[in-house]
């Protein structure tokens, strides 16, 4: 799962886009982690992880040519 895929944005969304996304998707697994959810805090660090890297413009840079650099591996026959 891309950190995209993790905060439901796609990759052209700005990083008010994705800081809501990231609110949004906090409190969903905020609520989740307050039932006792044992995957809640993974995800919210994660969450948090992936907010860091795509609303910081050079991290987001060297994140999407890794990713697209997979995609094209994982394209080839």
């Amino acid at each position: 799962m891309t950190f995209y895929e993790l905060l439901n944005v796609s990759r052209d969304s700005s990083s008010e886009e994705i800081e809501l996304a990231f609110s949004v998707r906090l409190a969903e697994f905020s609520r989740e982690a307050a039932t006792g959810s044992e995957g809640a805090a993974k995800k919210i660090s994660d969450l948090k992880y992936a907010r860091k890297i795509l609303t910081d413009p050079k991290l987001r840079a060297e994140y999407d040519k890794a990713l697209t650099a997979d995609e094209n591996l994982n394209a080839s026959p």
